[in-house]
């Protein structure tokens, strides 16, 4: 069983499409397609789930993720405080991740929405 797919998403101001096989993943990208959308190794647990970060440089590729891997919106985490993110279990960071976000520590992460945070 070794049939080839092809799913197209949005991601950033471009489209891409991506070819895959169960055997790997082939990325074809078509327009601006560099997403700068984050994942962390947080892995706290809620319920029965484990849960991490989401977090991306603008509200629109952020918002693009969620769009992807099936995120509703109103899970939006967007306090004063922290930069706008979502807290996803691990099956979606594994779909963020097949779409181009990066795997990143927690420590880069809070590099990340310091950053975004003065950019405010």
């Amino acid at each position: 069983m070794n049939e080839e797919y092809i799913q197209g998403f949005k991601c950033g101001q471009g489209i891409g499409f991506q070819l895959g096989k169960l055997s790997g993943i082939i990325s074809v990208h078509i327009g601006r397609t560099e997403m700068s959308v984050y994942v962390d190794n947080y892995n706290a647990k809620f319920g029965g789930m484990t849960m991490c970060h989401l977090m991306a440089d603008t509200l629109d590729e952020l918002q693009a993720m969620a769009d992807n891997i099936g995120v509703d919106r109103k899970w939006l985490q967007d306090d004063i405080k922290k930069a706008p993110h979502y807290d996803v279990c691990l099956s979606k960071k594994q779909l963020a991740i097949q779409f181009g976000a990066r795997a990143i520590t927690c420590q880069e992460m809070a590099k990340i929405r310091h950053q975004i945070l003065t950019r405010k």
